[in-house]
């Protein structure tokens, strides 16, 4: 009968937090029951887990006088937890609790004693020792800012490559692997990822500083990334050179900004083969977009033998271009292949008529940078232009 008493009293029990006026505020009244030795749980700034709930403060058990205490922490579903830091436990790996608040004095589980009265019993915290990696970086005011951290799993880690996600600043982008990673703020010593974290016995964080490049860019370094920014609409920055590989080239519409740096991109191809075709670097420029600082050469627009078309439009770089649209640096070179028994089709009730493709006009479109609607300011325009026909006997 007594332990079935004391196995609903710890039920009972463990709804009750703070104080035991709240045990006591449930019907039952333990005193009478002579259940007058009180023992509070102080979690010390940590929370007591219980299931699916959870309890910060205190933890409250009452105990007929002369009883022993079992440790909360070994009862079944019970586990005590704070953010960086794990409490003290003895050679079996269960909790000590303390009779005082500076944890000197450890309660004894197997001999102490619930008296009448109430105590106390005290958790103590041991600081969990962090070794990290933090990346950071020097803002325009000089000060350090620091982005991301993570701990490493074991004395000796190496720096993990971290993502472009995880460095996001507002306004800026992560440098290529090759050229983010630093051991000063100033960026002028490359990080040596053979670094291995030194670890010890104390906290210890190791700064990697991360360089940025100002402006939200897709860094372009290859016909794919090149290829992907172009159709989803992405600012590009040229990292290099870019070698098209000969592949098809076809842009319907841009409005961001195209910054070339100085480099090219090279060996294109449009091969025009549906009824009405479009030849151009970009079809159609809206917005703010901005291209500037860029060569592109080796373009190649191939019209194959035998095709008919309802429309043909060729430009030396785009079409349509709205007000905004600006077009700085930007130097074109190509060439148009016409292939033989090529026709315009012009299609009546009374039958198709075929004309030559007129290539006076040809060429006279592939000079200009936009050639259908041009909303552009003459200030926003320096381009220059080098297209050559080549075209079979009959399309002379």
């Amino acid at each position: 009968m007594k332990r079935l008493r004391f196995v609903l009293l710890l039920l009972l029990f463990a709804l009750c937090v703070g104080s035991f006026a709240a045990c006591g505020s449930i019907g039952v009244d333990l005193e009478k029951e002579g259940y007058t030795a009180k023992v509070i749980f102080d979690f010390q700034g940590g929370k007591l887990n219980i299931k699916n709930s959870a309890i910060t403060g205190t933890f409250g058990l009452t105990f007929k006088p002369g009883s022993l205490v079992p440790n909360p922490l070994k009862m079944e579903g019970y586990t005590l937890s704070r953010t960086d830091f794990y409490y003290a436990t003895d050679t079996n790996g269960d909790a000590i609790w303390y009779k005082d608040k500076e944890c000197t004095s450890a309660w004894d589980f197997k001999n102490d004693k619930a008296e009448n009265g109430s105590i106390t019993l005290y958790v103590k915290w041991i600081p969990t020792i962090k070794h990290t990696y933090t990346f950071c970086y020097k803002d325009e005011d000089g000060n350090i800012r620091n982005v991301y951290s993570y701990r490493i799993s074991s004395e000796g880690e190496k720096l993990k490559k971290q993502s472009d996600l995880n460095l996001a600043r507002e306004g800026w982008t992560p440098a290529l692997d090759a050229d983010r990673y630093w051991k000063d703020a100033d960026c002028t010593q490359k990080w040596d990822m053979d670094f291995e974290h030194p670890g010890g016995e104390n906290d210890c964080d190791v700064k990697v500083y991360v360089k940025y490049i100002e402006g939200e860019w897709n860094l372009v370094t290859d016909a794919a990334t090149l290829k992907n920014a172009l159709a989803s609409n992405k600012n590009i920055y040229l990292m290099n050179d870019v070698d098209y590989g000969g592949a098809e080239w076809s842009v319907a519409d841009y409005s961001s900004e195209f910054n070339g740096r100085g480099f090219k991109v090279y060996n294109t191809t449009q091969t025009l083969k549906k009824l009405t075709s479009r030849a151009a670097i970009i079809e159609n420029l809206s917005g703010d977009a901005y291209i500037h600082d860029v060569t592109i050469e080796d373009v190649k627009y191939v019209v194959p033998d035998g095709r008919r078309f309802t429309s043909f439009k060729v430009s030396g770089f785009a079409l349509t271009a709205t007000e905004n649209v600006k077009i700085k640096n930007v130097r074109v070179s190509g060439k148009i292949v016409l292939g033989k028994d090529v026709k315009l089709m012009e299609i009546g009730s009374d039958g198709n008529r075929e004309y030559p493709l007129d290539t006076v006009k040809i060429a006279e479109d592939l000079k200009k940078a936009v050639t259908d609607k041009n909303e552009m300011k003459p200030e926003n325009l320096d381009f220059t232009v080098n297209f050559v026909i080549e075209s079979a006997e009959n399309n002379r």
